[in-house]
């Protein structure tokens, strides 16, 4: 790669992200309001824009058992219990992933989480596989929950969550957002923005798949997993 296109391919990808951000808040803004007679109120110019609905979410773990995934590899390393989806380490440290049956392209995934360091999971989703860690990273030693990893081949800069410390809380329950967009993903944590990223080579369909790593020692929980699917 030359040294042009070290620098145009970060510039790309931020007007990329800006300019879907931009047309998100532009859907959400509220049309101008004027002034009528008596003080009543009118909408000026064009008819409002018709309201963005919430999204559908549509729960995809009942609590009871695994029923719609499927652990990959016969470790029995993921259990449901009392509500909850539990990931726990065996004495091997082998390590494990538990995948939906379904395959999802463009979404809104939303759950709560819960772990203690120095535990290392994530959660993975479209082809080729982009993965949005969740704890420690095991290769990195330092606590990157909220930030991009493609194909599990490091963190690229622009998709660090650097301020994710602020807003998550290890050891208690935390709520992530996840919005898959086309070639746009963005992390929220307990309603707080943290990471965004652009990348075109992630936009095939796959399952969600969450991980318990390997030559680790811990334990994950999982609860209130719901999807919105978007067109």
């Amino acid at each position: 790669m030359n040294s042009i296109t070290r620098l145009i391919s970060p510039v790309t990808k931020r007007i990329a992200l800006c300019a879907i951000a931009c047309c998100a808040t532009a859907l959400f803004a509220a049309e101008p309001a004027a002034k009528g007679p008596a003080g009543a109120t009118k909408k000026a110019g064009r008819a409002p824009l018709p309201a963005i609905p919430e999204p559908n979410y549509v729960s995809i773990f009942n609590g009871k058992d695994l029923t719609g995934w499927t652990e990959r590899g016969d470790l029995k390393l993921w259990r449901a219990e009392n509500g909850v989806l539990v990931g726990q380490s065996d004495a091997k440290k082998t390590g494990s992933t538990l995948a939906t049956n379904k395959s999802y392209t463009n979404f809104i995934l939303q759950f709560d989480v819960k772990y203690l360091p120095p535990g290392d999971s994530g959660v993975t989703f479209r082809s080729p596989g982009l993965q949005v860690q969740i704890g420690t990273s095991h290769a990195n030693k330092i606590e990157l929950t909220g930030s991009f990893t493609p194909g599990g081949a490091g963190y690229p800069d622009e998709g660090l969550a650097k301020d994710a410390w602020k807003y998550y809380f290890p050891g208690n329950w935390n709520t992530i957002r996840i919005d898959a967009v086309g070639p746009a993903f963005f992390v929220s944590i307990n309603g707080h923005r943290v990471s965004s990223y652009y990348d075109p080579r992630y936009t095939g369909a796959a399952p969600i798949s969450v991980q318990v790593h390997q030559d680790m020692d811990m334990k994950i929980e999982f609860r209130n997993i719901q999807i919105a699917e978007r067109p």
